[in-house]
């Protein structure tokens, strides 16, 4: 008897076609898969179904099930790596030892380092200073940026001046938010934030207390 098997995927709750190319995916996602139900028959007083789950990356087994539905969570994968393929198998087997097998894959992208480089502090008489990004090598992919100061937008390059006059003194938020867009046109993004305090500049003003 030949099965006819047709997997439902959720990733991290949200479902999502099945087709011939790879999910797209993060690392660190919850995936569940989800595998036919048994097929009454007129002829066969209870359908049985058998699941033999298993995920592998680079022919090591990361996870394997038994149950109709299958969970598991997506591995790492360092910005060096760039991506990992997770190949899903499922060999399913009815209580007659008819076998049935469908194998479907991720695409597991790196999510982009995000770092900031620059100043902890600025003064009021040097307001515009340079902050940068510190991540990775920006020319392993496309990569966009957008920085905000306190919810502000302020720039959008690898590095931007910030002209800090027209925030108030004191305790301030920079963050940066990375988008890093594969060869696939998988875009996967991070975010960091900075923390930065605006000083006034000490008073220099003179005062002449007398002359002897």
């Amino acid at each position: 008897m030949v099965l006819s098997l047709t997997l439902a995927a959720l990733v991290s709750g949200a479902h999502a076609v099945v087709a011939v190319e790879c999910v797209a995916v993060e690392p660190g996602q919850v995936v569940t898969y989800q595998g036919p139900e048994p097929v009454k028959l007129e002829y066969v007083a209870q359908a049985v179904y058998y699941y033999d789950w298993s995920a592998e990356v680079d022919g090591a087994t990361i996870a394997s099930g038994s149950d109709r539905v299958f969970n598991f969570t997506t591995p790492d994968v360092t910005p060096e790596e760039g991506m990992k393929t997770v190949t899903v198998t499922l060999l399913v087997t009815d209580g007659y030892g008819c076998i049935a097998q469908t194998t479907e894959c991720l695409s597991v992208y790196a999510i982009p380092t995000c770092g900031i480089g620059g100043p902890d502090s600025v003064c009021e008489e040097s307001p515009v200073k340079e902050f940068y990004y510190t991540g990775e090598d920006t020319t392993t992919a496309s990569f966009k940026f957008a920085w905000t100061v306190d919810n502000k937008k302020v720039g959008d390059g690898e590095s931007i001046d910030i002209d800090w006059t027209s925030f108030k003194f004191g305790d301030h938020v920079l963050t940066l938010v990375v988008d890093k867009t594969y060869e696939g046109k998988k875009t996967v993004t991070s975010t960091c934030e900075k923390a930065v305090k605006y000083v006034p500049s000490p008073d220099s003003s003179i005062v002449l207390a007398g002359v002897v």
